[in-house]
């Protein structure tokens, strides 16, 4: 898991100039660190935390954790299909059969869809699935079964049910559902998976708009990095592009790394549709840069050659650092917009930058 720490002032002009300065922890799913099958011990060749796992055997998976190495003391165990949530304490052993394991940070995101059904797995609400009130039906000729609980290891369980045919049960955020040969539906449900802070108002502009339904978004189907911070992300030629939502400024994070060790971002308070602040900075053979300049959000457009203020370099002229840093912002902003495009439906344009259109040099 790579993390890139930035300080971005954001310099907008005239009436509306408001200046930021905060430092940014982007993280990027540069690697995912995998648990294959075997015995783990907690704090030793496994960190303490919180994981998630999926089967890799259509027989399903299988985990236990044992406060001992013989395993004679069982805290937590299942056969299991789906994904399972589990967590572990440093001093625990853990084992895992025909499954590998993830931080819960690095989780597949679950792609829930309204009105249609989930199956056997567990899920996470207000994550994976929304809270409400839920309809399970057997799939299994035994019966099926559904379990809630306030914790991932399904020590403290809140409800659950052996039934026959179908079973109504309500869930709230926070919890965990289990089910095993069964489907459930959700009849009545209770707000977004994750609740957004204001929704788009009638007096918002169309940017503004579009940008709350992009946070909401993410607070909706995004992953979650180890500070806790909600985001979206997309690998692409060598170019991991995210966008991540902070709740304390409500703010958009963009963030793009690539191959080459360049790394941009820039910070879009919800409301904001006059300037950002964009910094770049580049690494590499005995040489240094980092360079800051402020995008005009209504003229900008798609190759538009940029002042860099050079706020740092080695081994490198100012010129050279000013066209890496154009050549960078290139990149990113295409990035930018073609996570947005693939993830949500929308692009720049519509969240305020009026005069972006990215061309594909294929087109």
């Amino acid at each position: 898991m790579g993390k890139t720490v930035i300080t971005v002032t954001s310099k907008a002009k005239g009436k509306n100039k408001k200046k930021l300065s905060k430092k940014l922890t982007l993280t990027v799913k540069s690697s995912v660190k995998l648990y294959y099958e075997g015995q783990y011990k907690v704090g030793v060749n496994l960190p303490a935390g919180d994981y998630i796992a999926y089967p890799t055997d259509s027989l399903g998976g299988f985990f236990e954790i044992t406060s001992d190495a013989n395993g004679s003391d069982i805290i937590a165990i299942d056969n299991f299909d789906g994904q399972r949530y589990f967590s572990v304490k440093n001093g625990e052993y853990l084992t895992l059969h025909r499954c590998e394991a993830r931080k819960v940070s690095d989780k597949i995101k679950f792609n829930y869809k309204s009105g249609k059904t989930i199956s056997d797995g567990q899920y996470l609400v207000g994550d994976d699935i929304p809270a409400g009130e839920y309809l399970a039906k057997q799939t299994g000729s035994s019966g099926g079964y559904y379990a809630i609980c306030s914790d991932a290891n399904g020590e403290n369980i809140i409800a659950n049910d052996f039934f026959n045919g179908q079973s109504y049960f309500t869930l709230k955020n926070g919890e965990y559902l289990l089910l095993s040969r069964c489907e459930a539906l959700c009849t009545e449900e209770k707000g977004n998976t994750s609740d957004p802070v204001n929704g788009p108002s009638d007096n918002d502009s169309t940017a503004v708009k579009n940008q709350k339904k992009l946070r909401d978004y993410i607070l909706k189907y995004g992953s979650k990095n180890d500070q806790g911070y909600q985001y979206i992300m997309r690998k692409d030629n060598k170019v991991i592009a995210s966008v991540m939502y902070e709740a304390e400024s409500d703010s958009l994070l963009f963030g793009m790394t690539s191959d080459s060790d360049v790394t941009t971002a820039f910070e879009l308070q919800i409301g904001t549709t006059n300037y950002v602040g964009f910094i770049m900075s580049f690494t590499g053979s005995n040489i240094y840069g980092k360079a800051y300049t402020d995008i005009n959000m209504k003229s900008y457009y798609y190759k538009q050659p940029m002042d860099f203020t050079i706020m740092s370099s080695t081994g490198t002229t100012e010129e050279q650092v000013n066209n890496i840093a154009n050549t960078a912002l290139n990149l990113a902003m295409s990035s930018y917009d073609f996570l947005l495009e693939r993830e949500v439906g929308f692009n720049l344009k519509d969240i305020g930058f009026e005069s972006y259109q990215w061309v594909s040099s294929n087109s």
